[in-house]
């Protein structure tokens, strides 16, 4: 990926610190990646199971092997943001070109996803995740460009994770609130109601795109896949805090989407699975603070 080295201290004392109208356009570009997360991940696959082209196994066969091609994209994208050179708009224009498919594509999934085929499901939710990727991963590693020292990198992501919250917490809203307007609203329909909010943040992310001052991507020499690899792997607390992390992605995950299907098939309660998705959500931000105060405390 695009290097993410600090500077020396004397650079870093040179350089102004950041702007706090750069800090929050950049923040504010995140905003359809993070709409496109965790809410996508649970809406998405009761919508297509509900459609009765595939089966339910398949759904779950089709979200893993996109999560996995998900995962190996993200270095491939990064070394082609690194070595596809585009001068001083480079993070933009990778942004730029990943919006309009991820939007398109989108469209496409909420619209007629669960009248598709495996195949051709299959093949849009990889050019879908690849859009994701590439807009993501661009947009992360115009952040390393901008920051000149530890106190502009913990602003300007502190800044985004805020921005991210917020974003997840009105992706969560919208579903809810549909269910609460319109009474008998569709599974479609509450995942319209999330849509639309993505399309609310393109415009806004457009215009913090312009607002953010260009960084050139440079490209620093490597140790070579096999070495680190194999450094990552002799280093336990990151192997432990890799495993930390994933159990905890697939375990909230996946939660969520069962959630979804067991409200509907089990608990009849489908009229109301997206209310209720909403407060565990805001229920489990609130208790964040309280279980990180304990955990220190031990």
């Amino acid at each position: 990926m695009a290097s993410t080295a600090l500077p020396s201290a004397a650079h870093a004392d040179e350089t102004p610190a950041l702007r706090p109208r750069t800090v929050a356009a950049y923040a504010a570009t995140a905003g359809p990646t993070v709409i496109l997360g965790l809410p996508f991940s649970v809406y998405l696959p009761p919508y297509i199971a509900e459609g009765g082209v595939i089966s339910v196994a398949l759904v779950g066969l089709l979200f893993s092997l996109t999560t996995i091609w998900d995962g190996v994209v993200d270095p491939l994208i990064g070394t082609m943001v690194d070595r596809v050179r585009t001068g001083l708009g480079a993070h933009r224009r990778w942004m730029l070109l990943a919006i309009i498919p991820l939007a398109l594509l989108l469209l496409a999934l909420v619209t007629v996803g669960d009248q598709l085929p495996f195949a051709a499901l299959f093949l849009m939710m990889i050019f879908f995740y690849s859009s994701y990727s590439l807009y993501e991963v661009a947009q992360l590693s115009w952040g390393s460009a901008l920051v000149r020292s530890p106190a502009d990198s913990a602003l300007l992501y502190g800044m985004r994770d805020w921005f991210a919250k917020i974003a997840l917490i009105l992706a969560f809203a919208a579903p809810a609130a549909a269910q609460l307007l319109i009474p008998g609203v569709s599974l479609q329909g509450r995942i319209m109601a999330y849509a639309s909010l993505f399309l609310l943040m393109v415009p806004i992310a457009l215009f913090a795109i312009r607002l953010v001052p260009p960084r050139a991507i440079i490209a620093e020499p490597g140790i070579g896949w096999r070495q680190e690899i194999r450094a990552s792997l002799s280093f336990p607390p990151l192997m432990l805090l890799f495993g930390v992390q994933f159990l905890n992605s697939f375990a909230f995950g996946s939660l969520t989407s069962l959630f979804v299907f067991f409200a509907a098939a089990v608990l009849d309660l489908d009229g109301q699975s997206a209310v209720l998705l909403f407060a565990s959500f805001i229920g489990g931000a609130l208790a964040s603070p309280v279980w990180t105060f304990l955990a220190r405390r031990r």
